[in-house]
């Protein structure tokens, strides 16, 4: 949202983000866009300005010492999204895991009413005790926060009508199938081979059967339920950090080492936009390819490395510029840009270590990818069954198995 406004009345940046998030967002349910106009986020997220409180930005609310953030209040337009997904109405029972700063929480108790109620949950007291004071604070009485294990869920509490994650999940934990009710509706952030869907899963027959799907990033699950996803420190200096959706096929160690050795750069004959890398390439890669994974450097590291800079993260404490790619036994190919300043630009590849065998892996699925028509993440159709199911695979699905469910994707 462009935030030019010199008046800082807070009705007034509130009902500019609201006209922000149905006419660029086009967030069209009125009853969400009321909840928005009636909340007031500037006394949720008391640590910044009222301007900074609607801006259409996540606020970090707590992070670790690396800067890497564990809890904060999402951006608007992502809440509104997923709020519409969510469907809610007056009276239903709503689980939502990590409470955050109560935000959400409150746009919710407006959604569902007097006679409905909503259960939050996070996994750190000190957040769940900032959270019930806000909602107090704006005589909320309709939300219960608890101090838990988000996998667990609520036993007491069941069954709920609707229950939504906002922190990104790698499986639905069985606690979330178990706890919903029989035609209730599942919304949270799922990994798929990395990067996150913001999914609506419908309940039907046993399944689970995705509504809609809009890419997002979140941060993700903490705690016995978490997934097997890294992100860390990558070698002995500071300033690098590598995340994977799973264990490494070698170690960091090996990996720094490649990335600080001789490079060579491949032309694949190919422009991309950024905007095609998040919300299409990577969900490709993450479904077809093995060993994706990510790497970043912060300050001067970032400038004397020879890791390309595709593309930047903002941390709390710092700007991360990296990229992604692909590593196995051999080496690693990252995905590379020689044009920082376009949009579009043309699309290299730079491998470290023995890895021509790899390249010409990536540069296969970088074809198939753009000749399949560049899908994007949100045309996926992903149905969740329990993990020993017996299933019928439709022609052209590929399944993904993880801890508790299998899911079956299938472009659209």
């Amino acid at each position: 949202m462009s935030c030019r406004q010199v008046d800082s009345d807070p009705e007034a940046l509130r009902q500019a983000l609201v006209t922000h998030l149905k006419e660029q967002i086009h967030i069209r349910d009125p009853r969400i866009l009321a909840a928005f106009r009636g909340v007031p986020r500037h006394r949720f997220v008391t640590h910044v300005t009222i301007e900074e409180a609607y801006r259409d930005r996540a606020i970090p609310t707590k992070q670790l010492d690396s800067g890497v953030a564990i809890s904060s209040s999402s951006q608007p337009a992502i809440m509104a999204m997923m709020l519409e997904q969510l469907d809610l109405q007056p009276g239903h029972r709503v689980m939502e895991i990590g409470a955050g700063t109560g935000y959400n929480a409150a746009l919710m108790s407006r959604l569902v009413g007097e006679h409905g109620h909503v259960v939050t949950i996070d996994y750190d007291e000190d957040i769940v005790s900032k959270a019930r004071q806000h909602l107090a604070a704006n005589g909320i009485e309709n939300v219960d926060v608890i101090r838990a294990d988000g996998g667990q869920g609520v036993p007491d509490g069941v069954p709920f009508d609707r229950i939504i994650l906002t922190v990104g999940a790698w499986d639905i934990a069985p606690a979330w199938r178990e706890q919903l009710a029989a035609n209730g509706r599942l919304v949270l952030p799922l990994s798929v081979g990395g990067p996150q869907l913001t999914v609506a899963f419908q309940s039907q027959d046993g399944r689970l059967v995705s509504q809609s799907a809009h890419y997002c990033e979140f941060m993700r699950l903490r705690g016995e339920y978490a997934g097997p996803e890294i992100l860390g420190p990558l070698g002995p200096k500071q300033g690098f950090l590598i995340g994977s959706e799973e264990a490494l096929p070698v170690p960091a160690d090996t990996i720094y080492g490649w990335l600080h050795g001789p490079s060579q750069d491949y032309d694949t004959e190919m422009h991309i936009a950024l905007r095609e890398l998040r919300s299409s390439l990577w969900f490709w890669l993450g479904i077809y390819a093995t060993g994706q994974f990510r790497v970043y450097a912060a300050g001067d590291i970032a400038r004397r490395s020879s890791i390309p800079d595709l593309l930047s993260v903002s941390t709390p404490v710092a700007v991360l510029k990296g990229t992604s790619g692909l590593v196995n036994e051999d080496g690693v190919c990252l995905l590379a840009r020689s044009d920082h300043d376009a949009n579009t630009f043309p699309l290299h590849l730079r491998s470290y270590g023995n890895a021509e065998a790899l390249t010409q892996q990536l540069l296969g699925q970088l074809r198939t990818w753009d000749a399949a028509g560049r899908p994007k993440g949100e045309n996926l159709e992903i149905t969740a069954y329990p993990l020993h199911d017996k299933i019928d695979v439709p022609e052209g699905a590929v399944v993904m198995s993880k801890r508790w469910h299998q899911f079956v994707l299938r472009w659209l």
